[in-house]
């Protein structure tokens, strides 16, 4: 598989995963990059004849920031008003549940739908207070999840993952 993105990451991170759709042997495959989270689909090689990852790959885009209004784009000339506007910056690390992707970024964690992309909670980081968020871990045998900074360790919870989900 190939797959070029337009914009470099400082951070990239490989992750394979139980789908949370279909049937069986379903895995997904998701890639950390500059922007997006790429998630395909890795078929049972013993199932099909042809290739085992779907192409193209699917694109989860970044949720943007509370902060950043994107209806403020005074300043600018005619032309950089009628561009898009950048995407938001790549997190630092992602890690994944049954049902969900979590994104830490420099200011807050987010916490994205695999199913349908919406954002579905969203929170803040007080860097004076928790210091600098440095990584995500998970341990999945526990399914157990844990935001890193450089002076603690936080676990999130989730409570019934499964309740809104297909809704």
């Amino acid at each position: 598989l190939v797959y070029e993105v337009p914009r470099d990451s400082p951070h990239g991170e490989l992750h394979v995963d139980n789908s949370c759709v279909g049937r069986g042997f379903s895995k997904a495959l998701f890639w950390l990059t500059g922007v997006g989270v790429l998630a395909v689909e890795i078929k049972n090689p013993v199932e099909i004849d042809g290739p085992v990852l779907e192409s193209p790959p699917g694109l989860i885009p970044f949720p943007p920031s509370p902060k950043h209004n994107t209806a403020d784009r005074s300043g600018g000339n005619l032309i950089s008003s009628l561009l898009p506007p950048p995407p938001p910056p790549a997190p630092i690390s992602m890690a994944l549940t049954k049902y969900h992707i979590v994104l830490l970024f420099d200011d807050r964690w987010a916490i994205v739908s695999r199913i349908d992309h919406t954002v579905v909670q969203q929170q803040e980081w007080a860097r004076a207070t928790h210091g600098i968020p440095r990584d995500l871990a998970r341990d999945i045998h526990g399914d157990r999840l844990w935001i890193v900074s450089d002076k603690q360790l936080f676990e999130i919870t989730a409570e019934r993952e499964e309740r809104h989900v297909w809704s």
